[in-house]
Protein backbone atom coordinates (compact mmCIF):
# COMPACT_ATOMS: atom_id res chain seq x y z
CA UNK A 1 0.00 0.00 0.00
CA UNK A 2 1.52 3.32 -1.07
CA UNK A 3 1.35 6.28 1.28
CA UNK A 4 1.67 9.89 0.24
CA UNK A 5 4.29 12.10 1.79
CA UNK A 6 3.14 15.58 2.75
CA UNK A 7 5.38 18.51 1.83
CA UNK A 8 6.85 19.95 5.00
CA UNK A 9 7.65 23.59 5.71
CA UNK A 10 11.00 24.80 7.01
CA UNK A 11 11.19 27.08 10.06
CA UNK A 12 12.07 30.16 7.98
CA UNK A 13 8.98 29.56 5.81
CA UNK A 14 6.73 29.27 8.85
CA UNK A 15 8.21 32.38 10.53
CA UNK A 16 7.66 34.33 7.33
CA UNK A 17 4.11 33.01 6.90
CA UNK A 18 3.19 33.82 10.52
CA UNK A 19 5.25 37.04 10.47
CA UNK A 20 7.05 36.16 13.68
CA UNK A 21 10.75 36.20 14.53
CA UNK A 22 12.48 32.79 14.40
CA UNK A 23 13.13 33.01 18.16
CA UNK A 24 9.39 33.50 18.71
CA UNK A 25 8.72 30.44 16.55
CA UNK A 26 11.16 28.41 18.68
CA UNK A 27 9.38 29.54 21.85
CA UNK A 28 6.01 28.59 20.37
CA UNK A 29 7.36 25.07 19.77
CA UNK A 30 8.81 24.84 23.29
CA UNK A 31 5.50 25.96 24.85
CA UNK A 32 3.63 23.36 22.78
CA UNK A 33 1.59 25.99 20.93
CA UNK A 34 2.70 24.83 17.50
CA UNK A 35 3.29 21.22 16.51
CA UNK A 36 6.66 20.54 14.89
CA UNK A 37 8.42 17.44 13.62
CA UNK A 38 12.02 16.97 14.68
CA UNK A 39 14.23 16.14 11.68
CA UNK A 40 17.86 15.75 12.67
CA UNK A 41 18.77 18.85 14.64
CA UNK A 42 16.04 21.01 13.10
CA UNK A 43 12.28 21.18 12.79
CA UNK A 44 9.80 20.82 9.98
CA UNK A 45 6.11 21.71 9.99
CA UNK A 46 3.04 20.26 8.33
CA UNK A 47 1.02 22.98 6.60
CA UNK A 48 -2.11 21.48 8.21
CA UNK A 49 -0.58 21.99 11.69
CA UNK A 50 0.24 25.62 10.89
CA UNK A 51 -3.31 26.17 9.63
CA UNK A 52 -4.73 24.49 12.75
CA UNK A 53 -2.66 26.85 14.91
CA UNK A 54 -4.06 29.84 13.00
CA UNK A 55 -7.64 28.54 13.27
CA UNK A 56 -7.30 28.03 17.02
CA UNK A 57 -6.08 31.60 17.49
CA UNK A 58 -8.76 33.28 15.42
CA UNK A 59 -10.31 36.22 17.26
CA UNK A 60 -13.80 35.80 15.86
CA UNK A 61 -13.91 39.44 14.83
CA UNK A 62 -14.45 40.25 11.19
CA UNK A 63 -12.13 43.01 10.07
CA UNK A 64 -13.30 45.55 7.54
CA UNK A 65 -11.08 45.86 4.50
CA UNK A 66 -8.86 48.97 4.41
CA UNK A 67 -10.26 51.77 2.31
Amino acid sequence: MAETVETLMKPDEVSEALRVHPVTLQRMIERGELTAIRVGRGYRFRPTDVNSYLDSHRSGKVLEPAR
